[in-house]
């Protein structure tokens, strides 16, 4: 999943482009800026992967100053620059500024779609020995282009819309021989899912937030089938087993539905497990945390990273 913030003074404008890119399954706008100080602000504090950025703002602060200010941070979001403006000193303003691509408003659709989606394609192919050959926006399609592309790789999310999710398309992909390896590149820190992930047979777990250099090297790794676990994930599996046990991915996923208010029949049916198992599950899930209910299994798991906030 692709998290966006639109920055553009027109309410108007921003509702269409909304509408356009939330069309899309692995599309999704998690905040909207009126101002380039705005714009500023809600990219320091949202966690949004790419920033559509207008240039012309009211105030002082003008979008190629926004989009100055945003790719200063380490681990910045990238900008693409969506404008009415093409004039030399615009461009070359903005990509001076750090903008990743430029595309003019009366761009068709399909054509500022695909924009959003070439950031992490930019990035790669910067480097020579390194080519995307296809890209899936569903669990779905990565496991159908898998099996039908020439890929040595695949760069997995772990989020998606639909049934299928990036552990289930991963193990898919795995399953079969000669299958490409896969590198999990996500949000999501929590234990059980870097553990599902691994168990699924990635070969390596990367955030979002990781350099660029480290992105470009743990693509060379894992597809040599080396292990490319990021620092920050061997940092997060190792604090949490000095707590104590850790709990395994399925008593992860037993806890995870008790926090959305699942009653154990119904976590269940969902596993395919007896009420007796999910009664086992449990309780081993509270000798571990250290706690006698559910209500504080879960505060507890979510506290430690082991399963995901709600």
């Amino acid at each position: 999943m692709i998290r966006l913030l639109l920055s553009d003074d027109h309410p108007v404008v921003r509702a269409g482009i909304r509408a356009l890119l939330e069309s899309e399954a692995d599309l999704h706008v998690v905040a909207e800026a009126a101002t380039a100080e705005d714009a500023v602000r809600l990219a320091a504090a949202s966690d949004v992967d790419l920033v559509l950025m207008d240039l012309q703002f009211p105030g002082a602060m003008q979008g190629a100053e926004a989009t100055r200010r945003i790719r200063a941070h380490a681990a910045a979001p990238r900008v693409l620059v969506l404008t009415n403006y093409d004039t030399d000193a615009d461009i070359l303003g903005a990509i001076e500024a750090g903008a990743s691509g430029y595309l003019l408003k009366d761009a068709p659709p399909t054509e500022l779609v695909a924009a959003v989606r070439a950031g992490i394609r930019a990035l790669l192919e910067t480097e020579a020995d390194l080519e995307v050959v296809a890209e899936a926006a569903t669990a779905e399609d990565a496991v159908r282009l898998a099996a039908a592309s020439d890929v040595d790789l695949v760069l997995m999310d772990l989020q998606f819309p639909g049934a299928m999710q990036g552990a289930e398309a991963t193990r898919r992909i795995r399953s079969h021989d000669a299958a490409p390896r896969v590198l999990v590149l996500t949000n999501y820190d929590t234990d059980a899912d870097i553990l599902g992930a691994i168990e699924a047979g990635a070969s390596g777990y990367l955030l979002k937030d990781a350099p660029p250099a480290e992105l470009v090297a743990a693509v060379r790794a894992a597809a040599v089938g080396e292990s490319a676990l990021a620092p920050a994930v061997s940092s997060r599996l190792d604090a949490s087993l000095a707590v104590g046990g850790r709990l395994t991915v399925r008593e992860a996923e037993v806890l995870s539905l008790v926090a959305d208010g699942r009653s154990n029949r119904d976590i269940g049916r969902e596993l395919f497990l007896s009420e007796a198992t999910v009664k086992s599950h449990l309780v081993h899930v509270f000798t571990k945390l250290g706690v006698g209910s559910r209500t504080a299994a879960v505060a507890r798991a979510r506290e430690l990273g082991a399963i995901r906030a709600g």
